[in-house]
C-alpha cells in the first residue's frame, strides 16, 4: 500500500514540479529581458531574503505535518484536531516577531544594497507585499500540512499546477504593463490567496476528520517546543542553502548576482524536482519509523539514496555539459560565467542533494535539534569563508564557500540517521566515488567543447547523454544487489499503477 500511495503522491510532485518547471522557463526569459539584469538581479535577491525571514512564522505547518505523518495510527480525531489548533495558535503567536523582522528589513534596506532615490522606494514596497503574502502562505500551509501529513497529497493533483501556471501570467501581464518588480510581488499576493483557496477546498473534502478542538496546555507546549526548534532550523537551513545570494548581493552588483542565478538555474531546478519527488515518501516513512520498523525504514532510505545518487549524478552532469548552449538559447548571449563555474555549481548541488536528503529523513524522526545545532555551525564557517573568499575570487568564492562549509552536514547527517535507524550503513564506496569522479570530470570536459545551436538540438543531445549516463551509472556504478533493488522496486511501481 505504502508503493502505491508513494508513486500516487509522486505523481502529483512530479505534475507540479513540471509546471514550476515551465512557468520557470518561460518566465524567466520575459523577465530579464523586461526588468533588465540588475532589476532583475535586485528581484533575485528580495525573494531570497523574503524567504529567509518567512522562515520566522514558527513553522507550525511543518510540525503538523511531521505529527500526523509519524503517529497516523496512534492518535485519534480529536488529537489530530487538537494538533491542527496547536499549529494555528503558535503561527499566531510567531506572527509579531514575523512582522517586526520584515520592519527592520525594510529599515535597513538601503544600506544593505546600497540603493538610491526612486529604487528605495520600490524596495520597501515590494518587501512589504512580499510579507503580506508570506503571511498568506503560512496560513494556507496548515491545510497542505494536513493533506500531506495524512499521506493524501496525491489529492493535489493539478491543484498547485494550476495555481503555478496562473501565477506565470499573472507575472508576465505585470511586468509587461510596466509595474516592475512591484507588480511581481504583488502577484505574489495573490498567488498565496489562490494556494490557500486550493489547499482549504482539497483539504475540507477529503480529511473528513478536518477541524479544531481547543488543545490541553500539554499538547500546546509541546507543539511550541517542537515549533521553536522547527523555526531556528527553517531560518538556519534557509541561509545554508540559499543564503549564497543573500551575501552576494552584499559584495557584488545586481548584474553579477544575476548572472549567478542564470548559470545555477538549471541545476537548481534538480534539486527542486528531486527532493520533491523523493519527499513524497517520507509521510509513509514516518508511519513506519513510528511503528519501530527500523529495518524496513533503512531499506527505504537506502533505496532513496541510491536513486537520488543515479538521477543526480546522471541529471549534474548532462546539464552540465549543454548549460552553455542552453543560456544561450534562452536568455541569450553573456550570462554564462564559465565551464570552471559551471562545474562548481554541479557539484555544490549533488552535495547539497544528499544534504536536504537527510535533513527531511530528520524532520520525520521529529529529530530537529541536533541538526539544527550542526547547521549553525556550518552556517558559521560558510558564511566565515565567504566574507573572506567572496571579495578575492567573486562567485568562485561563493561556491568553495558552499562546498567546504556544507562538508559539516555532508558527512555529519548521516550519523544522526544511523542513530535513529539503529544501523550504520555507509553510502558512498570506491566504486561509486570513483563511478561520480569520472562522470563528472568527463562532463567538465565536454562542456568546454559541446555547442547546439537549437532547442532540437540540445534536446536530442542532452536526451542522448541521459540515457548513457544512466546506463553507465547503472552498470558500472552499483552492485549487483543494488541493481536488483531498483529493479523490484521498479516493478512494484507498475504492478501499483496496474492495480489502481
Amino acid at each position: 500500500m505504502l508503493t502505491k500511495t508513494a508513486f500516487l503522491n509522486a505523481v502529483q510532485l512530479i505534475v507540479d514540479q513540471l509546471a514550476r518547471i515551465v512557468v520557470g522557463f518561460l518566465l524567466v526569459p520575459i523577465l530579464v529581458t523586461e526588468l533588465g539584469p540588475a532589476i532583475f538581479g535586485l528581484w533575485q535577491v528580495l525573494q531570497k531574503a523574503s524567504l529567509q525571514i518567512s522562515m520566522l512564522d514558527g513553522r507550525s505547518p511543518e510540525v503538523l505535518k511531521w505529527i500526523i505523518a509519524s503517529k497516523q495510527g496512534e492518535i485519534g480525531v480529536e488529537r489530530k484536531q487538537q494538533s491542527v489548533a496547536s499549529a494555528l495558535i503558535v503561527l499566531l503567536f510567531f506572527l509579531p516577531v514575523l512582522m517586526l523582522a520584515y520592519g527592520l528589513f525594510i529599515a535597513f534596506l538601503p544600506g544593505y544594497l546600497n540603493l538610491q532615490g526612486e529604487t528605495i522606494y520600490q524596495a520597501r514596497l515590494v518587501v512589504a507585499l512580499l510579507a503580506l503574502a508570506a503571511v498568506i502562505t503560512a496560513g494556507a500551509m496548515l491545510f497542505e500540512a494536513v493533506i500531506r501529513g495524512s499521506n493524501k497529497a496525491f489529492k493535489l493533483l493539478g491543484f498547485q499546477a494550476l495555481v503555478l501556471i496562473a501565477g506565470g501570467i499573472m507575472s508576465v501581464v505585470a511586468v509587461s504593463s510596466g509595474k516592475g518588480v512591484v507588480g511581481l510581488a504583488a502577484v505574489q499576493v495573490l498567488t498565496g490567496l489562490l494556494f490557500f483557496m486550493a489547499y482549504f477546498f482539497v483539504a475540507k473534502k477529503n480529511i473528513k476528520w478536518l477541524g479544531f478542538l481547543a488543545p490541553n496546555k500539554s499538547d500546546f507546549l509541546h507543539a511550541l517546543h517542537k515549533s521553536k526548534w522547527f523555526t531556528l532550523w527553517a531560518f538556519v537551513s534557509a541561509l545554508v542553502f540559499t543564503g549564497d545570494i543573500i551575501v552576494m548581493a552584499a559584495f557584488l552588483d545586481g548584474v553579477i548576482v544575476s548572472q549567478y542565478v542564470l548559470t545555477s538555474y538549471a541545476m537548481q531546478i534538480i534539486t527542486i524536482a528531486i527532493l520533491t519527488a523523493l519527499a513524497s515518501i517520507l509521510p509513509g516513512l514516518g508511519g513506519i519509523l513510528g511503528e519501530g520498523e527500523y529495518v524496513r525504514a533503512k531499506k527505504i532510505r537506502n533505496e532513496s539514496l541510491l536513486l537520488s545518487w543515479w538521477l543526480t549524478t546522471t541529471m549534474c552532469v548532462a546539464l552540465m555539459i549543454v548549460n552553455r548552449s542552453f543560456l544561450q538559447l534562452w536568455v541569450g548571449e553573456g550570462q554564462y560565467l564559465g565551464h570552471e563555474l559551471n562545474l562548481l555549481v554541479a557539484l555544490v548541488t549533488f552535495q547539497l542533494i544528499f544534504i536536504r536528503h537527510d535533513a527531511n529523513l530528520l524532520n520525520v524522526a521529529l529529530d530537529v535539534k541536533h541538526k539544527t545545532l550542526l547547521g549553525l555551525s556550518c552556517l558559521f564557517v560558510t558564511f566565515s569563508l565567504m566574507l573572506f573568499l567572496i571579495p578575492l575570487y567573486g562567485v568562485y568564492g561563493v561556491c568553495f564557500s558552499l562546498l567546504i562549509g556544507r562538508s559539516i552536514l555532508f558527512f555529519s547527517y548521516p550519523r544522526l540517521v544511523f542513530r535513529i535507524l539503529k544501523s550504520k550503513s555507509l553510502f558512498f564506496n570506491l566504486q561509486k566515488i570513483t563511478t561520480t569522479f569520472l562522470a563528472f570530470f568527463a562532463g567538465w570536459k565536454l562542456s568546454a567543447v559541446v555547442s547546439l545551436d537549437s532547442w532540437f538540438e540540445l534536446v536530442w543531445v542532452m536526451g542522448l547523454i541521459f540515457i548513457f549516463l544512466l546506463g553507465f551509472i547503472y552498470m558500472f556504478g552499483m552492485s549487483r544487489q543494488e541493481n536488483k533493488s531498483i529493479m523490484d522496486r521498479v516493478k512494484l511501481l507498475v504492478i501499483s499503477k496496474r492495480a489502481k
